[in-house]
């Protein structure tokens, strides 16, 4: 078994994935979407409300 943040990764994977978050290595963005605006797209897809980490350079 493997453990990430203490948690099992086989049985707790999305709320492992919800604490992590998780953008694929091949990402297909469209033409005219910037990476930020790639990423506020995906958090209000997934009902995020804190978009504070997106705001840090």
């Amino acid at each position: 078994m493997f453990y990430l943040l203490g948690m099992d990764c086989g049985s707790e994977a999305a709320t492992i994935q919800k604490e992590l978050g998780h953008i694929p290595g091949e990402i297909n963005l469209w033409e005219e979407m910037s990476g930020m605006q790639f990423l506020k797209f995906m958090a209000k897809f997934r009902g995020m409300k804190d978009m504070g980490r997106c705001e840090e350079n």
